[in-house]
């Protein structure tokens, strides 16, 4: 987890929302975290995301990581999704928005050209390969 990285370092200062933590997630939930979200803008959110499809938008499975979700696409102008490959096409319990809030996909090589070019042809921008500029 990033933050235990940066915990002891002078270089960060960490914000952590109040709420419930949950462990086999690694992700604080409840009201509490929705509140703290509330008071912020936030210029970029990257989500994590269970599901992704053509017809059913982004899903999440959790309803406490939902709400959160929910708060944090609010107060943000844009949202850049992570998702690997294995998330595409899958359906999961609860929808958190469609592709009208995302600025872009971010996923990993194993994404097949089929699923790629799908969702391309739909205006949908994947970045799924390391992209190395020349100096």
């Amino acid at each position: 987890m990033f933050c235990a990285k940066c915990w002891c370092s002078p270089h960060y200062t960490i914000l952590l929302p109040s709420g419930v933590l949950r462990n086999e997630e690694l992700c604080i939930v409840g009201s509490m975290a929705e509140e703290f979200f509330e008071g912020f803008h936030i210029d970029t959110f990257f989500m994590s995301i269970s599901g992704i499809s053509l017809t059913e938008g982004l899903r999440d499975y959790g309803v406490g990581e939902y709400q959160v979700k929910k708060k944090m696409l609010e107060n943000s102008q844009s949202c850049i999704v992570l998702a690997d490959s294995s998330k595409f096409d899958g359906a999961s319990l609860l929808k958190v928005c469609h592709f009208e809030r995302i600025v872009r996909i971010i996923s990993d090589s194993k994404l097949s050209e089929k699923i790629l070019q799908k969702y391309n042809k739909e205006g949908i921008e994947i970045v799924n390969k390391l992209i190395l500029e020349e100096k």
